[in-house]
């Protein structure tokens, strides 16, 4: 993905007061010098944005940190320490918390780029000057990775300047780098006293980290146990053409495919045996009428995790990102609707990831997503069902693709089962 030049992510400069300056560590920011020291010690500061469009600050305390956006509120992006871990929160259109990631640490778990802990040991070599440009590398870098500039893009920063000045009272400290001949800044400010509205706000009106539903959540950990089968549907040319049109059975050891009323199948398998000198996932072919196997010689790739080499659906972004899911009530899935508990999202990100996963664009070459539905039913027999119905545009209509899965924990293949422990050792 092309980055834009104006970072995803940014932790801020310093701002303090002339008169009574806030310290950290005993650091008094008076000057450029004190600015970066305070800055390799310090948990509480804010990035502004300098220019006339997408205005947006890094807002840093020993609570929360992350993007606050003036302009654009679906931009804000914010990780919020509470007693139990860390959660993320959005906006977009209104409030969205995550779910909590029991016992993790805000400022020690690199929820952001920072220069919290950085060698600050050159600037005994700066003129006490209110411009310098800094020669550092190590501080440089650290700096990069701070606006979310990647290493490859760091060996195109031709400098980095900051200058000093006083706004209101204050001393603003103001970083810019030339990159690719364009120079792009940021503000520090608000030194010691950083704080949002927006995340404040959230917080002091009973703001919580999302909680999923118990179906919500029993549909995640069944889909991340890769153990189930899906129907694979097949769009004819007519809707009398149209219809289930095959198997596919996902197995932490395996994943194999089969056309309805064929005889065999075909998937790989994970390998690795010393004895044999094997080691990957190899493709096979299984006889379904009497369980013979057949293998290739050479693995489809080195990995022996099947999981992540077909990227199963426990890997959807979605299941990190539950919050952005509503409940499906109304909103149109074609001749589909929810039997069970249904849930709804048309966030674009979430959707180009499952259309992604599930091969669309190689199936249906100009679709585009519109939208994702999920619905946890149960059956008489207290099984439980789950289906997404994936929406997409095509050759200038609208269509539904539902995506069944079932037989949870039970996808196991005994043929299989066999030949994965005969070839593991």
């Amino acid at each position: 993905m092309k980055r834009s030049l104006v970072a995803s992510f940014i932790p801020l400069l310093c701002v303090a007061s002339l008169v009574g300056c806030n310290k950290d560590n005993g650091i008094q920011v008076t000057n450029i010098k004190t600015g970066i020291q305070y800055l390799s010690v310090s948990k509480n500061y804010t990035f502004s944005y300098v220019g006339t469009t997408n205005q947006h600050d890094f807002v840093f305390t020993s609570d929360y940190m992350g993007v606050v956006s003036s302009e654009y509120a679906s931009a804000t992006d914010v990780y919020i320490q509470e007693a139990r871990g860390v959660y993320r929160l959005r906006y977009s259109n209104k409030y969205l918390p995550g779910e909590i990631q029991v016992g993790k640490s805000l400022w020690d778990d690199g929820y952001r780029n920072t220069l919290l802990g950085v060698d600050t040991t050159f600037v005994n070599e700066l003129q006490d000057s209110d411009s310098v440009k800094i020669s550092d590398k190590g501080f440089k870098l650290a700096y990069a990775y701070l606006i979310g500039y990647t290493l490859e893009q760091f060996v195109n920063i031709d400098y980095l300047q900051i200058d000093k000045r006083v706004d209101n009272g204050k001393i603003v400290l103001r970083f810019t780098i030339s990159y690719l001949g364009n120079l792009i800044s940021y503000d520090a400010h608000d030194f010691g006293t950083s704080k949002s509205k927006t995340v404040d706000d959230f917080l002091t009106n009973g703001g919580k980290p999302f909680n999923p539903s118990r179906q919500l959540y029993t549909t995640r950990e069944l889909m991340k146990a890769n153990n189930y089968v899906q129907a694979v549907y097949y769009f004819g040319a007519t809707a009398e053409e149209s219809g289930y049109a095959a198997v596919s059975y996902y197995h932490p050891h395996y994943y194999m495919s089969a056309m309805n009323g064929s005889t065999s199948g075909t998937g790989v398998i994970s390998i690795n045996s010393t004895s044999r000198s094997m080691k990957g996932c190899y493709y096979f072919s299984l006889d379904l009428s009497n369980g013979a196997i057949q293998y290739a010689t050479q693995p489809m790739t080195d990995n022996t995790d099947v999981v992540w080499y077909y990227h199963y659906p426990s890997l959807l972004s979605l299941w990190d990102n539950m919050e952005m899911l509503e409940n499906w009530t109304n909103q149109d899935m074609g001749e589909y609707t929810p039997t069970g508990a249904g849930y709804y999202t048309s966030d674009k990100k979430l959707i180009d990831d499952f259309s992604s996963n599930f091969s669309m664009s190689e199936n249906f070459s100009g679709q585009r997503p519109v939208s994702l539905a999920i619905d946890f039913t149960v059956t008489t027999a207290n099984e439980p069902v789950i289906y997404f119905y994936y929406k997409f545009s095509y050759e200038g209509g609208l269509y539904v693709m539902p995506f069944p899965f079932y037989n949870f924990g039970k996808a196991n293949l005994s043929p299989l089962d066999s030949f994965y422990t005969q070839y593991n050792d």
